[in-house]
């Protein structure tokens, strides 16, 4: 399956953390991208150090994602 989604890359999904409200780009995302966009996150957070504000952003783009499915 293909992924049509651009906000899947590292520099699209710190885009999406940053954004205070990102539903609107999430309702264009499909189930699978959902899922994949839910694993990144969680690659991001275990393998690279990131500071106290990006880790909030994170996990509010992660429970916006729950939200959505």
């Amino acid at each position: 399956m293909t992924l049509e989604f651009p906000k899947l890359t590292l520099e699209g999904i710190l885009e999406l953390a940053e954004n205070p409200c990102p539903t609107c780009e999430l309702s264009k995302m499909s189930s699978y991208e959902y899922n994949v966009l839910n694993e990144r996150i969680d690659k991001m957070i275990k393998h690279n150090p990131v500071d106290g504000k990006l880790f909030t952003k994170l996990m509010r783009l992660k429970s916006f994602l729950m939200l959505e499915v």
